[in-house]
């Protein structure tokens, strides 16, 4: 959005396309910048809009709605700088609405209203070879907290396994529970994920950490199954997966014997 200091107030709407998820991506950026020799305030924002569904998805135009003051009354313009003001914004993306460019200009504000174009997008069916697992990212990886500290296993006693998620492409929300194989010879007991999401203001990053507590039945081998985590890397256009090797770990006898 540019705007100038004859601005008095307004509201700058966001994308609401029907079946589909909007996310602003992180603060509004502002600065300015110089266009036909006038400078200009900018509103910068960014979005990750995921859709729901394959087929056509409508991004309806955005509009802002505000004030703007008249000639007499706008600090330091004149006339000239006035119209250069209108046709900047009739020739600009959101100056296509005619409230706007048949605005009168008398009193001390009047009502403006501009908005951006509509884009339409053509949504990909979701590829055959991803299989049942539909997890489309940029970037995934599969962490896990014993990789650095092994723990020491103890008949009867808890173990906490923490698994971190980490996608480039996706929010928190959009990452899924894993699910772990249950062991031989132990209990398993998983916990909800903790989900965030982060952004740089042009990517959106997903983290998703959840927690497992083993508690094994008896002394001896026991073997923690592998972990496989499949998702469609969407720089390739292929399927990928994550994982995580199996452990094979020797179970101390109890602090009860």
């Amino acid at each position: 959005l540019y705007y100038d200091d004859r601005i008095l107030n307004g509201e700058l709407g966001t994308p609401q396309p029907e079946q589909a998820v909007v996310e602003q991506l992180g603060e509004d950026k502002r600065y300015a910048v110089t266009r036909n020799d006038r400078q200009y305030n900018v509103i910068e924002r960014h979005y990750a809009i995921s859709a729901e569904k394959s087929g056509p998805l409508l991004i309806p135009p955005v509009s802002f709605k505000g004030q703007i003051a008249s000639r007499e009354n706008a600090p330091g313009q004149g006339s000239r700088q006035s119209q250069m003001f209108e046709r900047f914004f009739r020739n600009s993306p959101f100056g296509n609405d005619p409230f706007f460019s048949n605005a009168p200009f008398g009193g001390r504000g009047q009502p403006v209203r501009i908005h951006s174009k509509a884009i339409s997008l053509d949504i990909q069916s979701r590829p055959a070879s991803a299989g049942k697992t539909w997890l489309p990212a940029e970037q995934l990886t599969l962490q896990d907290s014993w990789t650095e500290s092994p723990p020491q296993f103890r008949a009867g006693e808890p173990v906490t396994r923490t698994l971190t998620l980490q996608a480039t492409g996706l929010t928190g929300a959009q990452l899924p529970d894993l699910q772990l194989e249950q062991p031989e010879q132990a209990r398993l007991y998983p916990e909800s994920p903790v989900n965030e999401s982060r952004t740089d203001g042009n990517k959106v990053y997903g983290i998703s950490k959840q927690s497992f507590t083993y508690i094994p039945g008896k002394a001896g081998k026991l073997i923690i199954p592998a972990v496989e985590l499949n998702w469609w890397d969407t720089r390739s256009n292929q399927p990928a997966s994550a994982h995580l090797p199996r452990w094979e770990v020797n179970v101390e006898p109890g602090s009860s014997g």
